[in-house]
């Protein structure tokens, strides 16, 4: 038999429902005798053939290594390494004619690594042509689409799988910059997303540099990929949506969730806090993670900037906002007598020109000392 009808007979054999039992059938019969092939972890795949084949795995690694057939009872072992896109397979062949197997061996091996090369590259470029797809609907769909467009949308997700007219949700991350991670790790994790996104119905488009964005309906998909993401990015979800019209403003509130997780990690709350889901956030978080420009956070760190000048008043405020206006309990964590509390808050009342018992000055309180409450917040919490 020589090298172009081994590769021919191996190819009808790979056309069948299940290609790996058909190829490890036919690389028996062709090298007289037993055929394994397994998965990274050496468990078995498939396999044909008398030969031990929990022998064969014990004993895989030295197999592998070997250049000459190694005996395995008594049985002649040879095996070899190949691998479709980033998973590797070994294959092993087993006979008991030493020179058969010597002489038929480095055929079958090339011949079968030239077919799963070759699916590999159909499946590689199938990938890609999904990739470019994927990114240039995610792009129409932040830009925005008619009501009267949706109809055809939805036929082009259903390519992707997705079930027509049903919920979905959105997924920002960006790569923290502050987190203890090493780069590898992070590319290792993307590539493990990458491959749990490219058979299921998950749009990806990397928006700039390690920032991504997914589209996904609502459900275990988006429990299991925020799982995955968690360890080692900033993280926002939106709420779920039907109307594809209305992606434009989902992105911007998910934009919002994420910025918000952003000042998280930057005021030291990652990694307990680097999931937000935007549907979760309350109004004051809202406001500030809206309020992105130099001049929207000057507007709402103006009032009562002059506390910002007396910093006993200005921690005995923090302290009294986050007990929750308890002077009896603020005043035992400052370690101060409730009097003398009270007497700082009447302070800061002058200064204000307002009653803290007024709900509009507790709320521009809140926003204007945002940063100083959610770090004391977290110091209390943790």
């Amino acid at each position: 038999m020589n090298n172009a009808e081994i590769l021919r007979d191996l190819l009808y054999a790979a056309n069948s429902d299940n290609p790996f039992d058909g190829l490890v059938r036919q690389m028996a019969r062709q090298c007289a005798g037993s055929a394994v092939i397994f998965d990274t972890d050496h468990a078995v795949i498939s396999s044909a053939g008398s030969a031990p084949k929990i022998l064969i795995r014990d004993n895989l690694v030295e197999i592998e290594e070997s250049p000459t057939p190694v005996p395995i009872g008594r049985w002649l072992v040879l095996a070899g390494r190949v691998g479709v896109r980033s998973q590797n397979y070994f294959v092993a062949l087993a006979n008991q004619d030493r020179e058969h197997l010597e002489n038929i061996s480095a055929a079958i091996f090339e011949a079968l690594a030239t077919i799963l090369g070759t699916v590999a590259s159909i499946d590689g470029t199938s990938l890609a042509q999904r990739a470019v797809s994927s990114v240039k609907t995610l792009q129409d769909l932040e830009i925005g689409i008619l009501v009267s467009q949706e109809p055809s949308y939805w036929r082009r997700l259903e390519q992707f799988g997705y079930a027509p007219f049903s919920n979905l949700q959105i997924i920002i991350c960006e790569a923290s910059k502050s987190h203890e991670a090493r780069e590898r790790s992070v590319k290792n994790a993307l590539k493990a997303i990458r491959r749990y996104t490219d058979d299921r119905p998950i749009l990806v488009a990397e928006s700039k540099l390690d920032s991504w964005q997914f589209l996904v309906p609502e459900g275990p998909l988006v429990a299991e990929l925020a799982k995955m993401l968690e360890d080692f990015f900033i993280t926002a979800i939106s709420e779920p949506f039907v109307s594809l019209s209305m992606y434009p403003d989902m992105y911007r509130a998910t934009k919002i969730a994420l910025r918000h997780a952003k000042n998280n990690a930057r005021r030291g709350t990652y990694p307990k806090a680097n999931l937000v889901y935007a549907g979760a956030m309350n109004p004051v978080d809202w406001m500030v993670s809206v309020s992105v420009d130099r001049l929207d956070r000057n507007v709402l760190m103006r009032y009562g900037e002059t506390l910002r000048n007396d910093t006993e008043l200005l921690e005995s405020l923090v302290e009294f906002l986050s007990f929750d206006l308890d002077i009896k309990n603020a005043a035992r964590s400052l370690n101060v007598h409730p009097n003398t509390l009270r007497y700082r808050m009447q302070k800061v009342e002058r200064s204000l020109g307002s009653s803290l018992s007024d709900p509009w000055v507790i709320a521009n309180l809140c926003l204007g000392f945002y940063d100083e409450l959610r770090s004391r917040q977290q110091e209390l919490s943790g």
